[in-house]
């Protein structure tokens, strides 16, 4: 996509958070270079943490990843996108993330970008334990402490009676993603 333009390259992908395959993770790229043959390499370093290290761009997947609920410190929030004004750059960074929370959007403000790995690999606790504990159990649904079921951490749609999801009648439209997502 990008062939040789390493100037460019960097101009959009210095700072985004990308996944790389085969991995299974999520990075943040650094810098744009270019290899001993004259490739683009990319200097990343997981969110998780670690030393950076230098892979071709060709090895990263840069296209933009599913987003949705993430839980952090017990919490629920729902994180999206956010377009902005003459910013053609590429990838997730924290200036275009919005967090949605009861309803209401805010700025990204988590001190941690690794718990955009939840719903970029769609990896969710059960249901089950989010009855007990509260948190997101897929990208778009999640449970409150107080056991209310939250749409997009934007809508109450229901809530939890005896270990069973039940939505209230308005919302209905809903019940074959809330199947799915408890399964």
């Amino acid at each position: 996509m990008y062939k040789d333009n390493q100037e460019y390259t960097a101009m959009r992908l210095n700072g985004t958070v990308v996944r790389e395959p085969g991995k299974e993770r999520l990075v943040m790229i650094h810098e744009i270079g270019h290899g001993e043959r004259g490739e683009l390499v990319a200097s990343i370093q997981s969110l998780k943490g670690g030393k950076n290290h230098v892979v071709p761009l060709d090895d990263l997947d840069l296209a933009s990843p599913k987003l949705g609920n993430v839980a952090f410190e017990g919490v629920s929030y729902y994180i999206s996108r956010q377009p902005k004004r003459n910013d053609w750059r590429q990838g997730l960074r924290r200036e275009n993330l919005t967090i949605m929370y009861r309803g209401r959007p805010h700025p990204f403000n988590l001190p941690s970008l690794s718990c955009l790995s939840a719903p970029v690999f769609d990896d969710y606790p059960s249901y089950k334990m989010c009855v007990r504990e509260g948190g997101a159990f897929s990208r778009t649904f999640s449970l409150d402490v107080e056991h209310w079921l939250w749409y997009k951490c934007q809508k109450k749609v229901g809530q939890d009676v005896n270990g069973v999801p039940v939505l209230d009648q308005k919302f209905m439209w809903l019940k074959e993603a809330l199947d799915d997502a408890v399964t």
